[in-house]
């Protein structure tokens, strides 16, 4: 499993809610009680995993499972057999293991995750570790995307190029420039890398790079090349821009807040909003003069040029939009029509094509930039779908809360491939991601509500979002 795969189930294991039903130090006795019985076995059982046995422990509290017991005498015994069945100080049927490894299967047992963890501040406290607001940020980011933050995370905390923990931003520029980086030999013509080797082997681990050896009889490693699918995430990893304006921010309120109670995030995000408000009010009527000039005088260069300016400056603002929801966490009371409007105002695109056919005054307590990125999702997929007819928005009361439902006059979705159109790569549009649907639904489970299908009066496809009247 990659690195970043491994250090994901980490951190939603201590995510999940802890029973508090399992006395870790009792289970440390009765395993060296039980592995002394077992001679010369025994010992090496011990000697493999008894530094891991309070981590076990913690993990198996946190196992969402129905075969855990919730009184404090049962889990325990419940606990023990499970760690005596995995380290093989106990053998148990087949069918019982398959359970039990089935059971504890994202248990992560590298040290070096957990320690990675806690050094980049994606958890704070070593004996009751916690998310931190860095390491919440990773877990609502895929693929790519993670690997961008974590190197983000990194450089904005290097100690340098000897660091074990973080790259620095010196050795990924080099490697952006030169494809590679290349091994330096001393006077012995003995090959040595600056970096670290733990953080060069997180590196290849993250598909960044790749090792490259020389030809002969013993192979020697000459350099590490960049994985060129990669490219543009080590590039944006190392530019300045709002990731790191956001993790500079929150890593201030990590180390005020046990002074003053850090407010540098919300103060980041307030401002960050203003300014993309404030740009996008200025640029994109410029855009629509661009583009109406072009109609009638034909394209130009200049005309070309100015448009791809624009269209940087708009792209630029999003980014900046996109990291403050990916931050900001905090729910709050939002009129469900106030959020929707501004959801249809990101949209400046939409020709007017978008319309409120019903909106019941709903007020939810839910974290509003997340829930306006779902409806921008849902409705881009609309506009997407057709080139022209319109879209419309209804809000209203459901069984759980309140829903929102988007109709579109589009040719709707086949049924065979309905039971995907939130699968995370899934698309039917030539040119598409497949990634704007999937995030909506990631993010609507996330607030415990759900996303659905069906068929639309319009004539094309109806997606309807229902929220419970609160959200985590």
């Amino acid at each position: 499993m990659s690195f970043d795969g491994k250090l994901r189930r980490y951190l939603l294991n201590l995510d999940r809610p802890r029973v508090r039903t399992i006395d870790a130090p009792a289970i440390r006795a009765h395993f060296l009680a039980r592995v002394r019985s077992l001679g010369e076995r025994g010992e090496r059982i011990y000697d493999a995993w008894s530094k891991h046995l309070e981590h076990m422990a913690r993990f198996i509290e946190r196992v969402p499972t129905f075969e855990a017991p919730t009184d404090p005498a049962g889990a325990q015994a419940w606990a023990l057999r499970c760690i005596e069945a995995w380290t093989g100080v106990e053998e148990v049927p087949a069918i019982e293991r398959g359970e039990l490894e089935r059971i504890t299967e994202d248990c992560e047992l590298d040290q070096g995750v957990p320690a990675y963890a806690l050094e980049n501040r994606l958890v704070r406290d070593h004996e009751e570790p916690q998310l931190t607001r860095l390491g919440r940020v990773f877990l609502r980011l895929w693929g790519r995307e993670g690997v961008r933050w974590l190197l983000t995370v990194e450089i904005a905390q290097s100690r340098g190029n000897t660091d074990p923990f973080r790259v620095s931003r010196e050795p990924l520029s080099q490697l952006v420039v030169n494809g590679e980086i290349a091994a330096l030999y001393d006077e012995d013509e003995l090959a040595h890398f600056e970096l670290a080797r733990e953080t060069r082997q997180r590196l290849v681990e993250l598909d960044v790079v790749y090792p490259q050896f020389g030809g002969g009889t013993e192979p020697e490693l000459r350099s590490y090349a960049l994985n060129r699918a990669m490219e543009d995430i080590v590039r944006r990893a190392i530019e300045p821009g709002p990731w790191q304006a956001m993790i500079v921010a929150i890593l201030e309120d990590e180390h005020a807040e046990i002074v003053s109670g850090g407010r540098a995030v919300s103060a980041a995000i307030d401002t960050t909003r203003l300014i993309a408000h404030e740009v996008r009010n200025a640029l994109v009527p410029v855009r629509h003069q661009i583009d109406a000039i072009g109609k009638q005088a034909g394209s130009s260069e200049r005309l070309d040029a100015a448009r791809r300016g624009v269209v940087r400056v708009l792209d630029f603002v999003d980014q900046m939009v996109a990291t403050s929801e990916l931050v900001d966490e905090e729910a709050r009371l939002v009129p469900l029509r106030q959020l929707v409007d501004e959801a249809i105002a990101h949209l400046d695109d939409n020709g007017g094509r978008v319309e409120i056919r019903e909106a019941t005054a709903i007020a939810l307590r839910v974290p509003r930039g997340q829930l306006v990125r779902v409806v921008v999702e849902v409705i881009r997929n609309a506009l997407q779908a057709q080139a022209t007819g319109r879209i419309c928005v209804s809000i209203g009361r459901s069984a759980s809360g309140a829903s929102i439902v988007v109709d579109d006059a589009g040719p709707g979705v086949a049924p065979e491939d309905r039971p995907r159109i939130f699968d995370d790569g899934f698309t039917t549009r030539p040119g598409g991601t497949g990634f704007g649907l999937a995030l909506a639904r990631k993010i609507v489970t996330d607030l415990r509500g759900t996303i659905r299908y069906e068929d639309s009066d319009l004539g094309g496809a109806r997606l309807v979002i229902e929220l419970p009247s609160a959200s985590p």
